[in-house]
């Protein structure tokens, strides 16, 4: 006899110190961001507008790939506005960074990655999240980290999120980390609310995300998780731990 049951309701918290950012910038469903460029051109085109074969050329409005995105998601979206100045000329480090918050933004030395950083004349900024996230499931549960490209052209041209993954089982932080180059001056500015990151979580389980504002939970979420990815071993001794108490 074979029992057949639908797959458990997966939990994420996310908490934050700061009632601002839980009250204007929540982390939500991506199809809460769906651009507006997407929803104001038509399904198809004619021929006679680009002179193509056959009767119609398809556009974006009908990519699967795309919809699935914003369908399947979440969105990370900026949370304070910023302003990033690469010149050579204005300190040692050859870079300003501000945000109207005062959201932390920092940056790694290049000789942690390598030739990665040195070979491509890039920079490190890390955007410091009043986001962690949270859960107390038994599984883990890991969550792709991509850039949300289609609300934010400036993620292709002018900075660089590179491809992570997330596990928030036990605790985790929502830290941006972001490339530029360092060869030519430039001026960057975001503004809050612009989308950042997209969250996609690896299951078919349904995933249920909820924010929270809760000072005393997020200390205690942030004293628990280990915050450097230097601290390799410390990370995956927490989780050992972790598996152990719960008799995993």
């Amino acid at each position: 006899m074979f029992i057949f049951s639908r797959p458990k309701k997966y939990v994420v918290d996310f908490v934050t110190n700061d009632f601002k950012t839980y009250e204007y910038f929540p982390i939500e469903k991506s199809n809460r961001f769906i651009p507006d460029w997407w929803k104001n051109i038509p399904e198809q085109y004619s021929n006679d507008v680009f002179k193509t074969k056959g009767n119609t050329l398809n556009t974006l409005k009908r990519c699967p790939g795309f919809l699935d995105v914003y369908k399947h998601s979440y969105t990370l979206p900026l949370w304070t506005e910023c302003e990033i100045i690469i010149d050579k000329d204005i300190n040692e480090d050859g870079y300003s960074v501000m945000a109207s918050d005062g959201t932390g933004i920092t940056s790694h030395p290049s000789f942690q990655a390598g030739k990665f950083m040195s070979s491509n004349s890039l920079i490190h900024f890390k955007f410091h999240s009043p986001w962690m996230g949270y859960s107390t499931k038994r599984k883990d549960l890991l969550w792709n980290w991509s850039p949300a490209v289609w609300n934010n052209p400036k993620l292709l041209n002018d900075l660089f999120v590179p491809t992570a993954f997330r596990n928030f089982r036990g605790g985790s932080g929502t830290n941006i980390h972001t490339f530029m180059d360092s060869s030519t001056n430039t001026v960057l500015n975001i503004d809050a609310g612009t989308p950042m990151i997209h969250m996609v979580p690896m299951t078919d389980c349904k995933v249920e995300v909820k924010c929270h504002y809760d000072p005393d939970w997020y200390n205690k979420i942030y004293s628990i998780t280990p915050q450097m990815f230097s601290n390799t071993n410390s990370y995956y001794t927490k989780r050992r731990l972790l598996n152990r108490d719960r008799g995993l």
